[in-house]
């Protein structure tokens, strides 16, 4: 644990699988994806953090090769088979924007009964399935919500049918399995949030609805689960290991949950717009959750290349003193790590490091990217919130871009008798699922499953225009809303 004999820990729960269904990206941060993988960085909890390494440049998410004579070698220069990644880079960018959970499950009650009948038997069995298609009929009946209570049904979900194939409507294509696709297009999202807003009060609001959050744990030694209510609880696990960490001394303070205060939510909301008008505006939810790719700011704790935009923010908290650090509990039994020293030139044979290249003579070390060997042994345990615990409250809500869009307009009669009248107006318009030709389902590709060369000009207005577009409301303004 990095803890001395005295203080130190007979456990460490730091991963979990999961006991529930899935709601988010970041709700796979427990996931051991490097597996085996004997290339460093040894990183855990990669997905939704993004926390660079110090062994890899902070410009670039591919390590670098330096040579017995201390030069640095390009990633051309060595084989692939040893090249070093940073894992959560290459993850993020990978899994969002592309890719979301539904929620959509079997019913809870019909949990104990889906178990394979015998081993060679796929747990996606016929039953698996029909439980899955009775939640989904409740949920498109508005009967029921999904666990992911953020999602609402559009006006065709209850047409869809979980077990579908598909053969594409204007060819003889092979069916494929479409109800992935069928689901996302069959979804709307209530009050998505856009991730470029500027404005305190509202990612306030988000924030907001971690208040007040009754949260499981499991004591050392007790098979009882018990629950405490904490205000804007960052639980890791769906079974914390601890209680909060504010209350359950050096164990507690690591292995527990951290639960911010109004004040530290309030602080936090103002960090998080600081970091979105620093590196904003995004133009995908990666490039939000990532860390930016970029030359090192030394002399700046919140230095870009280090961190997400939401791992900064938790970052300006932890540096705005005791009673704004969310992890003052698990920071106080911890140590100081900090970069490797120069050992006096003992080290400098040793083709570990840029030391030409390293800023000033105390900075000196074996890492490509020294700022980030900066910190605390008992950073990453469950009572030290990362950036993945935030945003695995905001990734089923948040965006880059608007569905919803506010149009105001002016018109001015001519002049008339010395007088002339004008008048305002204000319409609503949100963004549908589906094209501008309905003829192509929303869940394909703008012109279907054939090539722009053998598809009609009507069939094109799709690549045009896209979406369609319906008006909310409407109405006429008074001088005094403008």
């Amino acid at each position: 644990t990095g803890l001395d004999p005295s203080t130190g820990l007979q456990r460490a729960v730091v991963a979990e699988l999961p006991v529930k269904p899935v709601q988010s990206i970041p709700g796979l941060q427990g996931c051991d994806i490097r597996a085996t993988n004997p290339a460093p960085p040894f990183h855990y909890g990669l997905i939704g953090n993004a926390d660079a390494s110090p062994i890899l440049p902070p410009d670039d998410a591919v390590g670098r090769w330096i040579d017995q004579t201390g030069n640095r070698r390009s990633r051309d220069e060595i084989h692939q088979a040893f090249l070093q990644y940073d894992d959560s880079y290459c993850l993020n960018h990978v899994l969002f924007d592309d890719w979301f959970f539904s929620s959509v499950a079997p019913l809870p009650a019909d949990w104990g009964s889906l178990r394979p009948s015998s081993g060679t038997e796929h747990v996606w069995n016929a039953a698996v399935m029909t439980s899955m298609q009775k939640n989904w009929d409740s949920f498109a009946a508005g009967t029921t919500t999904l666990p992911n209570s953020w999602f609402r049904p559009n006006e065709t979900a209850g047409a869809l049918k979980l077990d579908l194939t598909s053969v594409g409507p204007f060819t003889s294509a092979a069916a494929q399995p479409v109800a992935y696709q069928r689901v996302a297009a069959s979804l709307r999202v209530l009050g998505q949030f856009n991730v470029n807003s500027t404005s305190v009060p509202a990612w306030r609001a988000l924030l907001g609805n971690l208040r007040s959050t009754s949260v499981p744990y499991i004591k050392p030694g007790n098979t009882t689960v018990m629950t405490a209510t904490a205000n804007n609880p960052l639980a890791r696990m769906a079974i914390a290991h601890e209680g909060p960490a504010s209350a359950g001394g050096s164990s507690g303070a690591v292995l527990g949950f951290a639960a911010l205060s109004d004040a530290q939510l309030d602080r936090l909301a103002v960090e998080i717009v600081k970091q979105v008008k620093i590196r904003g505006p995004f133009l995908s939810l990666s490039e939000f959750v990532n860390r930016q790719l970029a030359t090192p700011q030394p002399s700046n704790p919140l230095d870009p290349s280090l961190s997400g935009a939401l791992g900064t923010a938790l970052k300006a908290l932890e540096n705005a003193g005791n009673s704004f650090n969310p992890a003052v509990n698990a920071k106080n039994i911890g140590k100081i790590t900090s970069r490797v020293g120069d050992f006096n030139g003992l080290d400098q044979q040793l083709p570990l490091g840029d030391w030409k290249n390293s800023p000033g003579p105390a900075a000196q070390g074996d890492y490509l990217h020294p700022k980030a060997a900066e910190g605390s042994s008992t950073f990453g345990f469950p009572g030290w919130p990362r950036q993945a615990e935030v945003l695995d409250r905001l990734a089923p809500v948040i965006s880059v871009r608007d569905e919803t869009f506010v149009v105001r307009a002016m018109g001015t009669s001519p002049l008339v008798n010395g007088t002339s009248a004008k008048v305002w107006c204000e319409a609503v318009y949100q963004r549908l699922p589906e094209y501008v030709d309905a003829a192509v389902p929303a869940h394909e590709a703008p012109l279907g499953d054939i090539t722009a060369g053998t598809v009609s000009n009507s069939r094109r207005v799709n690549v045009v225009l896209g979406r369609r577009f319906r008006l909310v409301s409407f109405r006429w303004l008074s001088p005094k809303e403008l």
